[in-house]
Formats: C-alpha cells, sequence, structure tokens
C-alpha cells in the first residue's frame, strides 16, 4: 500500500492526467475558425468593338462578357445606356439608330462600365477620320461631323 504521501502525490498527478484528457474531449469538434474576411469578387467587362460604324438604317447587335474573378459569366444581367437618345437607342444591346450623329453605348455590369463609340452616318456615308498633331476632325462626304 502507499503511504499518505506518495498517495497524494499519485492522486494530484492521476487527477492532473484526467483534466488534461477531459479538456481535450471538451475542446473537440469545436475548432474556432480564423478571422477572414472573404474575397472580395473582381468583375470586368469585355467586347472586340470598341467602336462601331453604321448607317441610318442598321441595326446592330453589340456582345459584350462579363466576368467574375476571370470566369465567364453565363447570362449576365448587362444594363445598356444610350449617352445621346437622339441619336441612337440600344435594347439587350441592340442598337437602332435615329438619325446621324455620334454616341456612346454604355454597358454596365457590377459597378462596372464600358463605353462603345458609336457614329452613325446616313446610307452610303462613308465616315473619313482627319488627324492632324491637336485636332480630330470626322468629314462625312468632305462635311464636318460633330464628334
Amino acid at each position: 500500500m502507499m503511504k499518505g504521501r506518495a498517495k497524494k502525490i499519485f492522486l494530484t498527478l492521476l487527477l492532473g492526467m484526467v483534466a488534461t484528457i477531459m479538456g481535450l474531449f471538451v475542446g473537440c469538434g469545436k475548432s474556432k475558425k480564423p478571422n477572414v474576411e472573404p474575397e472580395q469578387a473582381v468583375y470586368a467587362l469585355t467586347t472586340d468593338e470598341l467602336s462601331v460604324e453604321m448607317s441610318i438604317f442598321d441595326t446592330k447587335k453589340l456582345e459584350v462578357k462579363a466576368y467574375k474573378n476571370e470566369i465567364l459569366v453565363a447570362n449576365p444581367s448587362l444594363e445598356w445606356e444610350s449617352s445621346d437618345t437622339n441619336i441612337l437607342t440600344v435594347n439587350n444591346g441592340i442598337v437602332t439608330p435615329v438619325t446621324k450623329g455620334s454616341a456612346k453605348v454604355i454597358v454596365s455590369y457590377e459597378s462596372q462600365l464600358l463605353e462603345i463609340a458609336v457614329i452613325v452616318t446616313e446610307a452610303g456615308e462613308t465616315p473619313i477620320l482627319h488627324v492632324e498633331c491637336d485636332t480630330v476632325d470626322l468629314l462625312v462626304n468632305s462635311d464636318p461631323f460633330p464628334l
């Protein structure tokens, strides 16, 4: 049999081991999640046509792709707008000229903007862009065209 002092030391060690083992079991399954903020999504818009020339009697479907974290988004909810509805209108990417002139189609998705310049000419006219040092002129059938 154990003597008094040896018995106390043994019981103290035994209780310490039991408490340690119980602490391990109590902590199982209750992992604390680290304080990590979710990654912010990165959005982008792309197109093959940043400028378009069309005659007043044409319509044109503009193609714009949306990306989230560099992955193509299927069927994104793009918002389409004309910078000047007196020159052209746009509905779901289909541009319809109203009169000759120039305007921009503005596409937005998740706070991203993409602008596409559109020049509308009379049927049969060919726009000519003339650039000199600090000026840019657009001539249609040798007549100045407002930019």
